[in-house]
């Protein structure tokens, strides 16, 4: 593997590094840097390299909070916007866009595949087996990816590791979700109730 460097060249006389901050790209690890190294007007360099400072390899990747980073409002056949709690409950009771809890970042991952985290909380969607959906893992697990496709009609469906389609039940705000689940997954393929709407944020 042949690997690349950039070099960046602060333009101040005199200039005082006090944070770095390094942001992966949503493809492959072995991509990431494995090195920084900082070259002061003395000559001196200080080097970091990130395999054996203890940060491991995998420090957070994909976890900036740059407001660069593309977020979407995952919209339900009803009009109603996908939201997380904090307990990892999923609810499709919000209209409102201005609703802390129901911008998402969809992340690439391998064999395009994506995971979907919630903004607010930090947490990933995910499925289990017996069709149920939660918001809680805040690490990128199996359970937490999908095959996210893009249907003729412009509208997405989501496809769990289980073989089983993202669908929203119909329920809002008057049905709490500890009595009936707003979301879970199905074996229905994209009919109404498992396709929706991504609509990304406007900074």
């Amino acid at each position: 593997m042949r690997y690349t460097d950039f070099y960046l060249t602060l333009q101040h006389d005199v200039s005082l590094i006090i944070c770095l901050q390094v942001c992966t790209g949503p493809n492959y690890a072995l991509r990431d840097p494995i090195s920084i190294t900082s070259e002061g007007s003395n000559q001196a360099a200080a080097i970091l390299n990130i395999d054996s400072s203890g940060l491991g390899t995998d420090p957070g990747r994909e976890r900036s909070n740059s407001r660069d980073e593309a977020q979407y409002y995952i919209r339900a056949f009803h009009g109603r916007y996908v939201a997380a709690h904090p307990d990892g409950q999923l609810v499709t009771d919000d209209e409102d866009i201005k609703h802390h809890d129901i911008q998402w970042m969809i992340i690439n991952r391998e064999y395009h595949k994506v995971a979907l985290r919630i903004v607010k909380h930090g947490t990933f969607l995910s499925a289990e087996e017996d069709g149920a959906v939660r918001c809680s893992d805040r690490d990128i697990q199996r359970d937490c990816l999908w095959e996210m496709k893009q249907l003729e009609n412009g509208k997405y469906a989501f496809h769990s590791n289980h073989h089983r389609w993202l669908t929203a039940t119909g329920m809002t705000d008057a049905t709490p979700p500890e009595q009936e689940a707003h979301l879970l997954t199905t074996k229905e393929k994209h009919y109404e109730q498992a396709q929706f709407d991504v609509i990304e944020v406007e900074n």
